[in-house]
């Protein structure tokens, strides 16, 4: 479970559904990526990812060009196997709906870990769960989260048979009516934690794609990458956190990090290298998770961000933070974000 927010990625697959929504509202991909820091280039990179904060940012901007309260939702409808990536194709191969859902709970980091998955059988109930250890997410996200799951349900199963009922933790908005229209369940919201229920029976659904050995390559092939990702997290997890102790006192050195990490700078770059990153893309990672957070505490003034971030003049982080955001740090915190 990810417990830094600075720390956590997601596929940059998964948001094809959410460009493609986006799209035909009327809006261009510059539009919906203006002020996330991801390039249009970085969405097309098989394999690659884009921080939380960037994910976040998406779903902001979707929000405020779309005036769309029912996003999540409709992003959500649009889910395809290629979106989850190999974790989505092995799940299509699973022997039945049971399997299927616990492969897609071990191996959810693939797609995200800005959240968790599990799955409980207790009684004549199946319960999905999705977890997230940040507050301030925009609703849209968990929205779309267990939409994407009914859909994907109903897809590689070929059954069109509805949950038993939908639980989201946040407020319910004015009129819940389309979200029983879609889900064809009950849905409550203010609610412990956001779940999708199943009858139990459910599990014993066989799926018409199931192929035994097809699911043991890509369950090995999905291991294989689940510890490739643990290890990548881990480097990056170590070099943001020195980061951000440092930013206070200044803008520390790829040196003064490696140093910190008992490298020498050579193997640290070295290593970022052959993660395709590099040292001045994490530095600027950093720095956005930290302002951020920053913003939301009403007792830092905003003067004091450029020298906790260890920027040399005010105006270089505004400019920074229009650029990572779309907007100034003054109307980001006013927006209650």
């Amino acid at each position: 479970m990810p417990t830094n927010l600075s720390n956590s990625t997601v596929a940059a697959s998964y948001l094809i559904g959410l460009v493609a929504y986006v799209s035909e509202q009327g809006f261009s991909k510059e539009q919906l990526l203006q002020g996330s820091g991801i390039s249009e280039t970085q969405l097309d990179e098989t394999g690659s990812r884009v921080s939380a904060s960037q994910y976040i940012q998406l779903f902001f901007n979707a929000e405020r060009l779309c005036q769309d309260p029912l996003l999540g939702l409709h992003v959500g409808l649009r889910v395809m196997p290629g979106n989850y990536g190999v974790m989505g194709y092995m799940v299509m191969a699973c022997k039945n709906f049971a399997e299927a859902l616990t492969k897609a709970a071990k191996y959810q980091k693939l797609v995200g870990d800005i959240g968790y998955s599990d799955v409980i059988f207790e009684n004549d109930e199946c319960q999905w769960r999705w977890r997230t250890p940040h507050e301030g997410l925009p609703v849209s996200i968990a929205e779309e989260t267990l939409t994407s799951c009914i859909t994907y349900s109903k897809w590689i199963t070929r059954h069109d048979k509805p949950p038993r009922r939908v639980n989201f933790k946040h407020r319910a908005p004015a009129d819940i009516t389309p979200y029983e229209s879609s889900y064809e369940c009950p849905v409550y919201f203010s609610q412990p934690e956001n779940s999708i229920v199943f009858p139990r029976s459910y599990g014993d659904i066989p799926l018409p794609q199931f192929d035994l050995d097809l699911c043991a390559w890509l369950d090995k092939k999905a291991t294989q990458e689940l510890e490739d990702f643990h290890s990548t997290h881990e480097i990056i997890s170590r070099c943001k956190s020195v980061i951000c102790n440092a930013l206070p006192d200044g803008l520390p050195t790829l040196e003064a990090v490696a140093s910190k990490l008992s490298l020498t700078e050579r193997e640290l770059r070295n290593t970022l290298n052959e993660l395709d990153l590099t040292y001045k893309r994490l530095l600027d990672q950093a720095r956005h998770y930290l302002a951020v957070g920053y913003l939301g505490n009403p007792q830092i003034e905003l003067n004091e961000l450029a020298f906790l971030l260890g920027f040399s003049e005010q105006s270089a982080f505004q400019r920074a933070f229009k650029r990572w955001t779309g907007t100034t740090p003054g109307k980001y915190r006013k927006a209650g974000r």
